[in-house]
């Protein structure tokens, strides 16, 4: 196996992309496998969590709202269903997160089919990009192992590192004596591969591959979850409906900020299926990925389900 990490104008597309080419079967989706059955009737709302501060909590226990020092915005709430399904509660919620986005998704709901399209000719000319750079590099290191008398002049083995850290991007790759590993961080989406092994992890939603056996299904039944990603930023999707329960995530992220200075907003919302949900609705201004505690809002939303 080879590890490439692809960096250019085809933003997430070309990580995701470069990262599982070493991976070519791609089945199996797995949702966090506790469900909750219930949710409190007053939400715990604590002074702290994490990286996040309690800034204001509403008397009736419905809602709290939380800040942290990087410049997120976390409001915590109860939202009763009255007869909807889980998605149609939250569509004023995505109604709402969309008019302060950041820009790069479409009016229309999501990326079309246009900007997929530019998105994946960019991510190939990146590909492209990258493995003649990589060929020239080969050469040019073998031709310096060569004069030097071969490979690392102490130890003796050969050792390729790249490492990039951009706004909402940061790849770590490593390539030591036919050792390979890549890390690919963005908000909610976190790639780890060594070698033939590959662990994927979009917020709630885990794809996992190891070798031959690296299987993603992004509709199974009552599951789903989707990555639409272009060169300026992506918008992530994943739900989850089974067992009476709602588990469901749904991210707008990208390097340009929309009108109120966002990088990215979203929510995750779990409860049962006839209501009422968590939800945690968030809005960063934070343009690098390892600012946004995306696990403390997790916490959060946890804290109030019952189980």
């Amino acid at each position: 196996m080879r590890t490439r990490a692809i960096i250019g104008g085809a933003a997430l597309t070309a990580i995701i992309v470069g990262t599982s080419a070493c991976h070519p079967v791609r089945r199996a989706l797995h949702i966090d496998s506790g469900r909750p059955v219930g949710v409190v009737s007053q939400l715990n709302c604590p002074e702290t969590q994490g990286n996040l501060t309690r800034v204001s909590a509403a008397p009736d226990g419905r809602s709290c709202v939380y800040r942290s020092d990087e410049g997120e915005d976390v409001t915590l709430s109860l939202l009763p269903l009255d007869g909807r399904s889980p998605q149609a509660a939250l569509t004023p919620v995505e109604t709402e997160l969309r008019a302060i986005a950041p820009r790069g998704d479409s009016q229309d709901g999501g990326w079309s089919d246009a900007d997929q399209d530019k998105a994946e000719a960019e991510a190939d000319k990146a590909r492209g990009e990258a493995d003649k750079a990589r060929a020239e590099a080969d050469k040019a290191r073998a031709e310096a192992d060569t004069t030097a008398g071969g490979r690392d002049h102490d130890t003796g083995h050969s050792h390729d590192h790249t490492k990039v850290d951009l706004p909402f991007v940061h790849v770590d790759a490593d390539d030591h004596d036919g050792h390979d590993r890549a890390k690919v961080d963005v908000p909610f989406v976190h790639v780890d591969a060594d070698d033939d092994k590959a662990h994927v992890k979009v917020f709630g939603v885990t794809i996992d591959a190891d070798n031959d056996n690296a299987n993603v299904h992004t509709n199974w039944g009552s599951k789903s979850a989707v990555i639409k990603a272009g060169p300026q930023g992506a918008e992530i999707r994943a739900a989850d409906t089974r067992h009476g329960a709602a588990d469901m995530l749904f991210i707008l992220a990208g390097d340009h900020a929309g009108p109120s200075g966002y990088h990215s907003v979203g929510y995750i919302a779990r409860g049962p299926s006839g209501g009422p949900l968590v939800v945690a609705t968030f809005k960063s201004k934070v343009n690098h990925h390892q600012d946004f505690h995306d696990h403390d809002v997790d916490q959060l939303v946890q804290l109030n389900l019952k189980t």
